[in-house]
């Protein structure tokens, strides 16, 4: 085994790796231990599955081997091994296995946990919601008017702490989720109740998660920052362990991150479609436009005034053009079917100017909605209060400031970051600023800090090979 002199054993891709793993072995153990205690009490057929699957349960302990843990420890050593002996593609190689242990098993174990009843790790709104809405949808029924009394999200609600004692559950009466969040899945679950007679939304998340690492794994160019940023980005313990229960991040951030994919391959045209759909999917990624706009404006950017950047279109007005026919193709069929219901939704829901608002600070949050509480500047958790004041005051100026920074680097990294950094701060002088929602933008974040850096010579100049991107091929539109 040839080694390079001052080459480290064990290489800090290779320590991040696996600490991250790591964080994701409570859910392979939990998870899983549910699963088999919940169906060996179903039948005793399944009770097998206790000694397969790790069961921290008292009457299931003595009788759980846990070989499904066995195997994550097993990849984990094997990947050590392949770092240590400095190969580099079969550790690429195990980084599929690692992911498919460690974060695609303990998925499915919450499906299967739902499937025999028990609803209580399954997000209400990713999930139980998302489908209802598409159901609705498929039936002829505006899914921004109807309610949600009756299904399966007033159940899982009714079952919660947190819930109990609330008169109204908001988010029964609420659908605050764009429309291309439902119209994404719908065609895989028709697919999938007409082949198999049973569908669960986290089915769609795992495929667009697999489709994630792919995009990550050529977002870099080299071997270990490749398997670092799937990793840093799908092992994230804030991120991961909701993916398990259903939330809808990893859609917004896969659609983000291939526009900026399609921008660096100079798809200029495909590239706003994207983001468009992005847009029309979850309301984070409208943070991002300013930037991104800013972003095809070129790196000439910083040598041509503001004003003149703007006349001359930010890069070119056809293309907005497209991202405009994208974005209202997607949302406008849905305003126009129920206005009030459609605005009220997706816009007055989260911001507590409805009738059932989503609870003031979260459930609970982490951000400054709580010193509203902590002060009782609202009798309430329902109350309206105007956040748009500390938002205005606060976060428009950072968003200039980071704007003026990225005009001067005008480079993907510094729109990916001046984007997250924005949205955090707006987040977190919002109604509520969950833990998911932390997560994602550290997900953005990740992928400015690791993968290729590169910059947009012009939307109509010729192609530029960048210093740390492969050589981009004529535009396409």
């Amino acid at each position: 085994m040839s080694r390079e002199p001052n080459r480290r054993l064990v290489s800090l891709e290779t320590l991040v790796v696996l600490l991250l793993s790591l964080t994701a072995f409570p859910g392979l153990l939990d998870a899983g231990s549910r699963l088999a205690v919940l169906l060996a009490r179903k039948n005793e057929a399944f009770g097998f599955l206790v000694r397969l699957l790790p069961s921290r349960e008292y009457h299931a302990y003595d009788h759980s081997i846990g070989l499904l843990t066995m195997l994550g420890a097993l990849v984990l050593i094997l990947y050590l091994l392949a770092g240590i002996a400095n190969r580099q593609r079969v550790q690429s190689w195990l980084l599929v296995p690692l992911l498919l242990v460690f974060l695609g098993l303990p998925t499915l174990y919450h499906v299967g946990v739902r499937y025999v009843g028990v609803l209580e790790t399954t997000h209400d709104g990713g999930v139980l919601q998302t489908e209802a809405a598409i159901d609705l949808l498929v039936d002829g029924r505006n899914p921004y008017s109807e309610d949600y009394r009756g299904t399966d999200v007033e159940r899982e609600n009714r079952a919660s702490d947190f819930w109990r004692n609330y008169p109204a559950i908001p988010i029964v009466h609420h659908l605050p989720y764009l429309p291309f969040a439902l119209l994404s899945a719908l065609p895989l679950k028709l697919g999938f109740e007409a082949v198999f007679g049973y569908y669960d939304q986290r089915f769609f998340y795992l495929v667009v998660a697999s489709l994630t690492a792919w995009l990550l794994s050529r977002m870099a160019s080299n071997a270990e920052r490749k398997r670092l940023l799937v990793a840093a980005v799908l092992l994230n313990p804030y991120f991961a362990p909701f993916l398990l229960e259903g939330r809808n991040d990893i859609l917004p951030f896969f659609l983000v991150v291939l526009s900026l994919k399609l921008v660096q391959q100079r798809r200029f045209g495909w590239s706003m479609a994207v983001m468009a759909m992005a847009c029309a999917t979850k309301q984070f990624a409208w943070v991002f436009l300013p930037f991104y706009a800013l972003l095809l404006a070129g790196e000439q950017a910083g040598e041509t005034r503001p004003a003149a950047l703007v006349r001359r279109g930010l890069g070119g007005w056809r293309l907005y053009a497209v991202f405009l026919a994208v974005f209202c193709g997607l949302t406008l069929p849905f305003l126009l079917w129920n206005p009030s219901a459609f605005v009220d939704d997706v816009l007055l829901f989260n911001a507590g100017g409805s009738e059932f608002n989503y609870p003031l600070g979260g459930t609970p949050g982490y951000g400054a909605a709580n010193l509203v509480l902590f002060f009782g500047l609202v009798a309430t958790r329902n109350d309206f209060f105007p956040f748009i004041i500390p938002i205005l005051v606060v976060g428009a100026p950072l968003a200039l400031v980071l704007l003026n920074v990225q005009r001067r680097m005008n480079r993907a990294s510094v729109m990916l970051a001046a984007g997250s950094a924005t949205l955090l701060v707006i987040l977190f002088f919002s109604r509520l600023f969950h833990d998911n929602h932390l997560g994602l933008a550290l997900m953005w974040l990740t992928v400015a800090v690791l993968a290729d850096d590169f910059a947009v010579p012009a939307v109509s100049a010729p192609a530029r090979e960048s210093p740390r991107s492969a050589p981009a091929p004529p535009a396409r539109t």
